[in-house]
């Protein structure tokens, strides 16, 4: 009878996987004045390792940091892509004079901003924690001024979509503080 249960279990179909979900990174405007008309290109946003994938990351532990992919979660595009373009609505939507965006949609470019994002992850129940390091450069590669940069926003719910939320809101204050530096 165990025999014939065995053969039965190992027959029957698997569990139906749920569908997997995918994301935008939603960024609210920063305002600021830059004090001059300029052509600020974004440059492709530089992310490494697990946290370079589209899953969402989890972060089991800061010490020692202990990274998990959130399965069946997914960003719609690399991550570095998306904080490319949230950089780029963010900054132009609140800016009086000066103009972001990349080499292709730029005419004269004055100016370079590098970024890195060095964490991107999320605590469940907890916070999203996102830290970037920032270089402004001028068009021959003088640097005018960087700065390294940690947010953190809470998870209101256990959901993923709030944890969603809670990235766009950390890339909010984080690019707040960059607009100022630059």
């Amino acid at each position: 009878l165990t025999s014939v249960m065995a053969l039965l279990a190992a027959c029957s179909a698997a569990p139906k996987r749920e569908a997997d979900r995918f994301y935008d990174l939603a960024v609210q405007p920063v305002t600021e004045r830059y004090g001059q008309m300029a052509e600020i290109e974004v440059r492709p946003v530089t992310i490494k390792g697990v946290q370079s994938g589209r899953a969402l990351i989890i972060q089991e532990s800061a010490s020692p940091l202990q990274l998990v992919e959130q399965r069946g979660h997914f960003w719609h595009s690399q991550p570095s892509y998306l904080l490319q373009n949230a950089t780029i609505s963010a900054l132009n939507a609140g800016s009086s004079d000066a103009v972001f965006g990349t080499s292709e949609s730029l005419k004269q470019i004055n100016y370079r901003l590098k970024l890195s994002a060095t964490h991107f992850a999320y605590a469940p129940n907890g916070e999203a924690i996102i830290a970037m390091d920032m270089s402004l450069q001028t068009k021959s590669g003088q640097v005018i001024t960087s700065g390294s940069y940690t947010a953190t926003a809470p998870i209101d719910a256990p959901d993923i979509i709030d944890a969603v939320g809670a990235f766009g809101t950390a890339t909010t204050i984080i690019l707040q503080a960059i607009a100022a530096d630059i």
